[in-house]
């Protein structure tokens, strides 16, 4: 089973979620990321709000029509952990 196939056994279109894979460039808030995103979510969704410009267009443009997969990687190129799905 994928992501695809959970968004659609809960009703959700695969084509209106973009999923974020939040891994920071700096190694302290990389230790950081998963306690914000579970402990203090309205950090992290202040974190994950800034984004580059055109990421921030395409974010603008699902304003209410999609929803955002958090995900946050642990190593660089391999695997993430879904930390949540919120409506945008």
């Amino acid at each position: 089973m994928n992501l695809n196939d959970l968004l659609r056994r809960e009703g959700i279109n695969p084509e209106q979620v973009l999923a974020l894979r939040h891994r920071a460039q700096e190694s302290q808030l990389n230790k950081v990321l998963p306690w914000l995103a579970g402990d203090r979510a309205d950090l992290f969704n202040m974190y994950q709000q800034c984004q580059r410009e055109r990421l921030e267009q395409v974010m603008l443009r699902m304003t209410g029509k999609g929803h955002i997969a958090s995900f946050i990687g642990h190593d660089a190129g391999r695997f993430s952990r879904l930390f949540g799905l919120s409506s945008c």
